[in-house]
């Protein structure tokens, strides 16, 4: 039965690409479904308080899902020559 199978896709190619090309097709359609909602609110209920709470800080201060990668250098100057070798007059 292994054997079988495993020679099918060469025993028949144009069926096992056509096979191949739709069932690709098949999945793309489906995912063209799917999304992805990165929002930590689905996990609460509407009627949650903390998270009526959190929607009122929200709406009185500001969203505050930002990211800041900060690069400095181990001596602690940025604008220094030995940071800036290229920049030498």
């Amino acid at each position: 039965m292994k054997r079988d199978l495993s020679q099918w896709p060469t025993a028949r190619p144009w069926l096992f690409l056509f096979l191949s090309v739709f069932i690709s097709l098949l999945a793309a359609f489906g995912a063209s479904k799917l999304y992805f909602r990165g929002d930590y609110q689905i996990f609460f209920d509407e009627g949650n308080p903390q998270l009526q709470a959190f929607k009122e800080l929200e709406a009185t201060f500001n969203k505050t899902d930002t990211l800041a990668i900060v690069v400095a250098p181990k001596n602690g100057d940025v604008f220094t020559q030995e940071n800036y070798p290229s920049c030498s007059s």
